[in-house]
């Protein structure tokens, strides 16, 4: 493989990384170019730090505030 054929490869494995949504799937994706590891690895932290904050900032079902229908934009139905 020449220099630009790698540049190019690499090239399209940060793009996957990139495009990665999970902390499983960069596991897959650095396990799937051994070859390339040391070359994505700073890739891959960093989607994985995007990942994690994207994930902490994701607020779980249970703690959503239901919002009483009498209630909304202020007027209150139930007393009619």
């Amino acid at each position: 493989m020449d220099g630009e054929e790698g540049a190019s490869k690499l090239e399209s494995i940060q793009l996957e990384i990139e495009q990665c949504t999970t902390i499983e799937g960069l596991r897959h994706l650095y396990g799937k170019y051994p070859n390339y590891q040391i070359d994505i690895k700073e890739g891959i932290l960093l989607q994985k730090a995007v990942i994690e904050k994207v994930v902490s900032q994701i607020v779980p079902t249970n703690e959503i505030i239901k919002i009483n229908k009498s209630q909304e934009n202020g007027i209150d139905t139930s007393k009619k």
